[in-house]
């Protein structure tokens, strides 16, 4: 894999043989792994401090690994396997949340199970719950 920064100051890796350092990873929170054909997602590539972490258009079916990451505040899973959305009501930071639109309805009431009410937007509609 390669690590390179681009504009936006966060990190994307390729498939190329390549290695990146951990250090150099480990100051920034935003992450992509989009259109890598990933199947499972290794949590030993990231830091605690994952801010953003794009997985869109990848294999993956589950979400358990989230339980790693509190600190995400925007995650993209559109086009992937995922169908269990349960973990999501752990990320308590969580403000902007991108999923295939069949998902959606079930989405929201997973994440209005909080006793607390807060603001987040869902594919760019900002909902209360």
């Amino acid at each position: 894999m390669t690590c390179y920064k681009n504009a936006l100051n966060s990190f994307t890796y390729r498939h190329d043989g390549s290695s990146f350092s951990e250090s150099v990873l480990n100051q920034f929170g935003d992450y992509n792994f989009s259109r890598l054909n990933l199947e499972q997602f290794n949590v030993n590539d990231l830091h605690l401090n994952v801010l953003r972490l794009n997985l869109s258009h990848n294999n993956i079916f589950e979400l358990n690994f989230v339980y790693c990451f509190p600190n995400i505040r925007v995650l993209n899973i559109l086009d992937t396997l995922i169908t269990d959305f349960e973990c999501l009501k752990y990320l308590q930071k969580l403000r902007m949340l991108f999923v295939d639109e069949k998902y959606f309805d079930a989405v929201v009431q997973i994440l209005g199970t909080d006793k607390r009410k807060r603001k987040i937007w869902i594919n760019g509609k900002k909902l209360v719950i």
